[in-house]
C-alpha cells in the first residue's frame, strides 16, 4: 500500500451537485404495502417483529406525518424514515435525489427486512423472491437512477444460483448476500461458489454485503451490556450503539479476507464487490495485515504471496468498495493506509444515521487530499458499484 500525497483543493461541496453516486439508500414501503413486498404470511411475521422493534403505532404516525410534508432544500436532509414522503414513493424519491444533488443510488430494503430475507427463517426464500419482484417493479420509472438490489439467500449454492439468474434476467442491478455465517456452510472462496461469482462477473453485476447480513457472526450475548442502549431509532433506522459500531464489520472482514486470500478476485478479475453500511475503519488495517501475512512461510509451505499475482491490498483497490459512515474520518484513513480507490460516498437515505450533512462532512475530511481524491470518493469510486447510465 502507498499513502496519498496531499494536493491543492479547488472544488467545493457544490461542485458535485447532480453527479453524486450514492452507494447506500433504502426503500420504506408503508405498512399497507408490506404484503405486496413480502407476501401475506411473511408480512404478518414482519409486522409482529417490527411492532416489537419500533412499534407499528410509531410507523403509522410517521406515515401520517409524511402526508403533510413537502420536501424542499431546507428539509430533505432533516425528514427521515417513514416521515419522509420519499421513503416509499418512487416519484418523491426522485425529487429527493434532485434536491440532494444525487445522480443515482443503490436501493436496499430496510436492513431488518434484509436480515430476515437472507435468514433461515421459514418462508424467507419465498419472501425474498416476492421482494425482488416488488422492488424491481417499484423502481422501473426511475430509468436507472434508483437501482434495486436483489436479496439472495445463500443457504445452498444451487438456490443462490437459481434466484440470482432469475433476478438478473429481470433487471437487478446488484445482489445482496449475508456474511454472518459461511455461505452454504462453505468458505466464499470454495470452488463450489465459483459459478456464482462467475455469473455475477459475466453479468457485470456487483455482490454486496450490508448491515443486517452480519447477524450471527457475533453471538448476541456479547453485546448485552447493561450500560449500553442499542435500540433502533424511532425514525426508522438501525440498532446502532458503541458495541455494535466496533464489531459490526467482523463478519464482512472475515468474508472479504476469505475471498481475497482464497483467490476469488484472481479467478474472477472483473467481479465487483461492495461492503455497505458496516463502517470503514477496519479496511486499512485488514489490508495491511493481509499484505504482511501472505509473505509468511509456515510449515515448509511457500508463502501465499507466491500464488497471488497481486497484493491483497491491490485486489481490494481493484475489486472492492466500502462505505464509511458520515462521521468517520475517511481522510485520516487514506493518510494512514492509502486505498483512496476503495472508499465511496453514501447517504443511507432515508435513515437518520446517514446524517444531515454527509456531503459537507465527507468533503471536510478529504479536502486536504486534493480535488482528485474528493472526486474519486464522491463520484468515480462509486461507479464500480453504480456505473453511469
Amino acid at each position: 500500500m502507498t499513502t496519498t500525497i496531499p494536493s491543492p483543493t479547488t472544488t467545493t461541496p457544490e461542485s458535485f451537485r447532480g453527479r453524486l453516486v450514492d452507494c447506500d439508500a433504502h426503500l420504506h414501503p408503508v405498512p399497507a404495502d408490506f404484503p405486496l413486498m413480502l407476501g401475506a404470511s411473511f408480512a404478518q411475521r414482519y409486522r409482529e417483529l417490527e411492532s416489537q422493534r419500533i412499534g407499528l403505532d410509531v410507523i403509522d404516525q410517521m406515515v401520517e406525518q409524511s402526508k403533510s410534508i413537502v420536501l424542499g432544500p431546507d428539509n430533505v436532509w432533516e425528514v427521515k424514515g417513514w416521515a419522509s414522503p420519499a421513503a416509499g414513493d418512487a416519484r418523491e424519491r426522485l425529487k429527493a435525489l434532485d434536491l440532494m444533488g444525487i445522480d443515482r443510488q443503490i436501493l436496499f430494503p430496510i436492513a431488518f427486512v434484509a436480515a430476515l430475507l437472507v435468514s433461515k427463517m421459514e418462508g424467507a426464500a419465498e419472501a425474498a423472491r416476492i421482494h425482488n419482484d416488488y422492488i424491481l417493479e417499484w423502481s422501473k420509472e426511475a430509468k436507472g437512477r434508483l437501482r434495486p438490489v436483489a436479496m439472495i439467500p445463500t443457504l445452498t449454492v444451487d438456490a443462490a444460483l437459481e434466484e440470482t439468474r432469475r433476478t438478473l434476467d429481470a433487471g437487478a442491478y446488484a445482489v445482496n448476500i449475508a456474511c454472518g455465517r459461511p455461505p452454504g456452510d462453505l468458505s466464499p472462496a470454495d470452488p463450489a461458489w465459483d459459478p456464482f461469482w462467475a455469473m455475477l462477473a459475466e453479468a457485470d453485476v456487483p455482490a454486496l454485503l450490508h448491515i443486517g447480513g452480519e447477524a450471527g457472526f457475533v453471538p448476541r450475548p456479547w453485546g448485552r451490556i447493561p450500560s449500553i442502549d442499542e435500540r433502533p431509532s424511532q425514525r426508522g433506522g438501525e440498532a446502532l450503539g458503541p458495541y455494535n459500531l466496533v464489531t459490526m464489520h467482523m463478519g464482512a472482514q472475515a468474508f472479504v479476507s476469505a475471498m481475497v486470500l482464497g483467490g476469488v478476485f484472481e479467478r474472477h478479475p472483473s467481479l465487483r464487490f461492495g461492503v455497505i453500511e458496516l463502517g470503514a475503519q477496519w479496511v486499512g488495517p485488514m489490508a495491511d495485515l493481509m499484505d504482511q501475512r501472505v509473505k509468511v512461510k509456515l510449515a515448509g509451505n511457500a508463502p501465499l504471496a507466491e500464488s497471488l499475482p497481486l497484493k491483497p491490498s491491490e485486489y481490494l483497490a481493484r475489486n472492492v468498495r466500502v462505505t464509511p459512515f458520515f462521521f468517520e474520518p475517511v481522510g485520516t484513513y487514506i493518510d494512514r493506509y492509502g486505498l483512496e480507490d476503495v472508499y465511496v460516498f453514501s447517504t443511507d437515505y432515508p435513515h437518520p444515521e446517514g446524517g444531515r450533512r454527509p456531503i459537507q462532512d465527507s468533503y471536510e475530511s478529504l479536502k486536504h487530499l486534493g480535488d482528485a481524491v474528493i472526486e474519486k470518493y464522491m463520484v468515480r469510486n462509486g461507479e464500480l458499484l453504480l456505473p453511469p447510465r
